[in-house]
């Protein structure tokens, strides 16, 4: 079952390195507030499709980690 927060609290992340997990994304996200789930996209390899999705209990959150975050 995947998680999703509230609306304004899921996010779509672009970009993301080959070698990317789910525990990088976590990292990178957690310092603005409650993940509550985190999923790169993969291929059949293991490397990363380039995006994935972020999850906050929270609208704020959300849109901290935008301002923050936008272009990194």
């Amino acid at each position: 079952m995947k998680k999703t927060g509230p609306a304004g609290a899921n996010l779509f992340i672009f970009h993301l390195p080959n070698d990317f997990r789910d525990s990088d994304l976590k990292k990178l996200f957690d310092d603005f507030g409650q993940v509550i789930s985190v999923r790169v996209m993969t291929k059949p390899d293991g490397k990363s499709k380039g995006y994935g999705f972020v999850s906050y209990s929270d609208p704020n959150s959300a849109q901290k980690a935008i301002v923050k975050l936008n272009g990194y």
